[in-house]
């Protein structure tokens, strides 16, 4: 964000190809400049840590995940006060 001069992203897709568990591994103070994020994550570990780290930025889920129709699963994640 900063390289790019942003200041705040409106709709983040997150599709790193299994790099998940390393994006959310660490502290994701990036997520308070986001409105809303929709990740493709491969592993329990990875929902688990995108789980944890979009609740702390004021995340709630907007859409669950159906593991029967695809081997990758999206995630939609939304902020209350980002949305009118």
């Amino acid at each position: 964000m900063r390289a790019n001069g942003l200041d705040r992203i409106d709709l983040l897709k997150i599709d790193v190809e299994g790099a998940e568990e390393e994006i959310f591994a660490e502290e994701a103070d990036w997520l308070s400049k986001v409105g809303v994020v929709l990740a493709e994550l491969h592993t329990d570990l990875a929902a688990s840590r995108f789980q944890a780290a979009a609740s702390r930025y004021g995340f709630r889920m907007a859409s669950a995940p159906d593991a029967r129709f695809a081997l990758a699963i999206n995630y939609l994640q939304l902020r209350d006060d980002t949305i009118s």
